[in-house]
């Protein structure tokens, strides 16, 4: 049984136990007043009578003629007698009670056969040498009883019809937004996540109940499509490490095998071969430690030494650490630092990690001769800004989409061979995004990269003096 039909049923249960409870109350109250009304008729009757039979007169129907009830008068001696006997054409009905007259004074309810519920009223009270007995007539107000009976049962009854047509309607319209409920429930179950309840106005119950709803399935949408798209980067992630590592050991396994199979192999060509071994261990030692460095950042497993830091020394350092490799490529490092910066709060290994990474990418990718790579420092309102230019190949504006990306690189690192693992600028772009700062690259094809980031300077006075 639905929600609606026991709502339904119940609000008519309840409304047919009020109706009948007013209908019984009614009818009681109404019955009492008619009996006390007839009582005081019959009465009224047997009063006029004595007061007649008092001052000496003879009863005729004249002297009851303000009563319309009238149907029986008798006078008894005190044997028992019939003096006198008046009453209209209903008088022969009345059976008079054998003990009517032990209780004088007593109006009492008597029945006729045939008939349903009392029909007359009667009383027997004292008078001057004898008694009198009095009938009046209750067919009225027991009429009138029965018929207002059959007609609050037939109101009743349209009252509680149209009560059910209308608790049905409403509630119907009410609990529509349930069953939507109930619907989308039914569509989620079935896998579409992205069902939503129909809106409906907000002062209601339901319309809250409904706006939560909506509010926690497009939470939970999101959380699966955020599971779905962490698990689609963990299976690209897999893939690409692999193919990675994949290219360094397929290039030291086929030279190792070349020096192997070939043990008179030239000198100078044995050299090559052996650098070239030497070269991809180290690449493959250095995407390693990589892969290891990015899971632990996206893990939340990295230690981060955060404290007051001077930029210029970080740049002078990183400067310094990668000279022999401009040297080698005939690059030309040039810093530009100003006296006076202000200081930052980071980490200082990951910092220099940072423009180790920058400084390298430079030095390989200056396609000119002699390359030329600039690094700069200047503060830029509330966040210092460090810049590294070069006057390389540049980069097209579709890479610079997706070189910040795991595994990425400018141009197509899958069919030409890599220069790097592509984990550098997305571990630095992690790195400079932890301590609140952003970094970009812009750049256009043969006219070199600039690539920027900026971190927040300390709140406060701290400035940093060149020594």
């Amino acid at each position: 049984m639905s929600i609606r039909l026991k709502v339904t049923l119940a609000t008519v249960a309840i409304a047919a136990l009020a109706v009948g409870a007013v209908d019984v109350t009614t009818f009681i109250l109404l019955s009492d007043y008619f009996d006390r009304r007839a009582a005081a008729s019959v009465r009224q009757v047997a009063h006029t009578a004595v007061e007649t039979l008092g001052s000496g007169h003879r009863l005729t129907l004249e002297t009851f003629a303000s009563s319309d009830r009238l149907v029986l008068v008798e006078v008894l001696s005190p044997k028992g007698k019939v003096l006198q006997r008046l009453g209209t054409s209903e008088a022969g009905k009345v059976l008079l009670p054998s003990d009517l007259l032990s209780h004088p004074g007593r109006a009492r309810s008597i029945e006729v056969p045939g008939s349903r519920g009392p029909a007359f009223e009667v009383i027997a009270v004292p008078a001057k040498s004898g008694s009198v007995i009095a009938a009046v007539s209750v067919k009225n107000e027991v009429s009138t009883l029965a018929h207002l009976f059959r007609l609050n049962f037939t109101v009743g009854g349209v009252v509680l019809g149209l009560l059910a047509i209308v608790a049905l309607v409403v509630l119907t319209r009410s609990l529509r937004p349930l069953r939507q409920i109930a619907t989308t429930a039914d569509a989620i179950a079935a896998g579409d996540l992205s069902a939503r309840v129909a809106p409906a106005p907000r002062r209601s119950e339901i319309g809250r109940v409904e706006t939560a709803l909506n509010r926690m399935l497009a939470e939970n949408e999101a959380a699966f499509a955020q599971r779905d798209a962490t698990e689609e980067r963990l299976r690209q992630f897999l893939a690409d490490a692999s193919h990675e590592l994949r290219t360094p050991l397929t290039s030291i396994r086929a030279f190792s095998e070349i020096l192997g199979d070939n043990p008179r192999l030239d000198e100078g060509e044995r050299a090559k071969f052996l650098g070239i071994i030497v070269k991809e261990s180290e690449r493959l030692t250095r995407l390693i430690n990589q892969v290891l460095d990015l899971a632990k950042i996206e893990s939340g497993a990295a230690e981060w030494h955060s404290s007051v830091i001077d930029m210029r020394e970080v740049l002078e350092d990183s400067a310094t650490a990668v000279s022999q490799l401009f040297k080698e490529r005939n690059v030309k490092l040039t810093v530009e630092v100003p006296q006076n910066v202000p200081a930052i709060v980071a980490d200082r290994d990951r910092l220099v990690q940072v423009m180790l990474n920058l400084l390298s990418n430079a030095a390989k990718f200056c396609g000119r001769t002699p390359g030329a790579v600039t690094v700069s420092l200047a503060p830029q309102g509330e966040f210092l800004r460090v810049q590294v230019t070069d006057n390389g190949i540049g980069i097209s504006a579709a890479d610079q989409e997706v070189i910040f990306e795991k595994f990425r690189q400018a141009g197509d690192t899958l069919t030409g061979k890599p220069q790097g693992s592509g984990l550098g600028l997305y571990i630095s772009r992690r790195i400079i995004e932890h301590f609140s700062g952003r970094i970009w690259v812009t750049s256009r094809p043969r006219e070199g990269a600039c690539f920027s980031f900026t971190l927040p300077i300390v709140r406060g006075p701290a400035l940093v003096k060149a020594a």
